[in-house]
């Protein structure tokens, strides 16, 4: 923003500085008035809204930085592909034919000596042509007039610090007005425009104490789990202090979601709080007989600690380090998240929550509507068995779930772990769920 705004521009306008007496470049400062900086990138910004707003979008956005979450419920509009005018196919076609020449020239000196300096000036003249031949390209994609008009943008600071801009966001109340605009344009003719909506989810499907309650007992079978993977605890601890460490080097770094709770903290109160019968879980009682098997062998002062680990094997000392990190684990939820902090462990873990969790009364119908246990039954198995329990009340429902499900597999979306492509192993069994995030891969 800084750089955007330009330093002489923030100290005209009466900015506070304050420069390290012992630094002798004077273009190195510290602006201490951060609300002015960014009314001047605001107002700076507001020539290039002028403009991205006259080539005939509905609305255009300013704002400082483009915060994702702002516009998660936005659509998305995609450029279409226009055909080439004579001209321009002329063009690429002339450009494709000397391209391939070149290549073939190039090839033909790759095995001679003394070639070098004629072989770098036909790679530069390729290099050149092939960059002129994308950039036609590019303008052979456009965004469709039809859909502009309802449709908008933001324009704001990039990361380079020059003005930019996120092109096609189409507002949650334009969305059906769109839909029926792209509907009709792909009646019309080939080369519909590509229209990205996310689902329209007028209620959760799980409230948010229910989803805190489903993401914990996801996190302690991560962890529980973790035990017995002391390679993976490993290169998880390692992958996080390097993201802490390196954050400057690994681009990208602040916005990684944190795997792992450590400077360090026991996520146990958490996972209490979120669902009291962790404790009594498969996964929670695992975890408590591993603590309470570890804490026995530990030396009872803690400044004894690091003597008694030198004093140790590498194994013990592996397992209890697999322990620290397993307790550690992060990933409990209020809504239902695109993607999960901990699934990058939950998929090297093979995690099947299966082994950790079953649907019944208590863990989950009791907790979601009649319609949603129907959904459910019918899903995990099929109508036949959920059509009988349509007439029944709530608890009868339930019941009858519990009963139907019994030892059956059956997870809600949010408890399944995905291929390591990141796509859900079974997104297909959950309708509401495979649609959520095709949406969210699409837009």
């Amino acid at each position: 923003m800084a750089k955007y705004v330009t330093l002489k521009a923030y100290e005209k306008a009466g900015g506070a500085l304050r420069r390290d007496l012992f630094c002798d470049d004077e273009k190195k400062a510290y602006l201490l008035d951060a609300p002015l900086l960014e009314q001047l990138a605001r107002d700076k910004l507001q020539k290039r809204a002028r403009q991205v707003l006259a080539e005939g979008w509905k609305w255009v956005d300013v704002r400082v930085r483009y915060v994702y979450d702002d516009y998660r419920k936005h659509g998305e509009l995609r450029k279409v592909r226009r055909e080439p005018t004579a001209e321009e196919a002329a063009t690429i076609g002339d450009l494709d034919v000397r391209i391939t020449v070149l290549h073939e020239q190039m090839e033909a000196l790759a095995d001679e000596e003394e070639t070098e300096k004629a072989y770098l000036a036909l790679d530069t003249e390729a290099e050149a042509l092939q960059q002129r031949r994308e950039d036609i390209d590019t303008g052979l994609s456009i965004w469709p007039a039809e859909l502009m008009s309802q449709a908008g943008c933001v324009v704001h600071v990039g990361a380079d610090g020059s003005a930019a801009v996120k092109y096609g966001l189409i507002r949650p109340e334009d969305r059906n007005e769109a839909a029926q605009t792209a509907r009709q344009a792909g009646e019309e003719g080939a080369g519909a425009p590509v229209l990205s909506l996310p689902a329209v989810n007028t209620r959760p499907v799980h409230s948010e104490k229910l989803l805190r309650r489903l993401t914990a007992h996801r996190v302690a079978a991560v962890q529980a789990e973790l035990l017995d993977r002391p390679d993976v605890a490993l290169a998880a601890l390692t992958a996080h202090l390097a993201t802490q460490v390196l954050r400057d080097a690994l681009h990208g770094a602040y916005r990684c979601a944190n795997v792992l709770d450590i400077t360090a903290t026991d996520n146990l109160h958490a996972l209490r709080s979120a669902a009291e019968d962790i404790e009594t879980s498969a996964a929670g009682m695992r975890m408590q007989a591993q603590r309470k098997a570890l804490l026995a062998r530990l030396p009872s002062e803690p400044d004894a600690l690091f003597a008694w680990l030198l004093g140790q094997d590498h194994a013990t000392v592996l397992q209890l380090l697999t322990f620290l990190v397993a307790v550690t684990v992060n990933g409990i939820y209020g809504t239902e998240p695109e993607r999960q902090s901990n699934e990058p462990l939950a998929q090297a873990l093979g995690l099947d929550m299966n082994r950790w969790w079953q649907a019944t009364g208590a863990s989950y119908f009791n907790h979601v509507s009649k319609s949603r246990i129907l959904d459910v039954v019918t899903e995990a198995v099929d109508a036949n068995a959920a059509s009988p329990l349509a007439a029944l009340k709530k608890d009868a429902v339930v019941a009858g779930a519990e009963q139907t499900l019994a030892g059956i597999p059956w997870l809600p979306a949010c408890l399944r772990t995905g291929h390591p492509t990141g796509l859900l192993a079974d997104e297909s069994l959950d309708g509401e769920g495979s649609e959520n995030e095709a949406s969210a891969l699409a837009a």
